[in-house]
């Protein structure tokens, strides 16, 4: 009985040590920003990514669709 609550207390304090976040999870890595040259090669790590094309949107909002209906 002794070992059990032994390990039992290992554990919880394993647990409790190990997450340190609200939501129990384990803190992810570090991660930073890095900027992007504009006049890099395209296999250059450090290349901005190509923009995506904005979806194409009626200059009137698409009223002229409501109104004509």
């Amino acid at each position: 009985m002794r070992r059990l609550g032994l390990c039992l207390l290992t554990f919880l304090l394993y647990a409790a040590g190990s997450c340190s976040r609200e939501t129990g999870l384990p803190d992810p890595p570090l991660r930073t920003l890095v900027p992007c040259v504009a006049d890099a090669a395209a296999d250059d790590p450090l290349a901005c990514p190509e923009p995506e094309p904005a979806e194409a949107e009626p200059a009137d909002g698409g009223m002229a669709e409501a109104d004509a209906g």
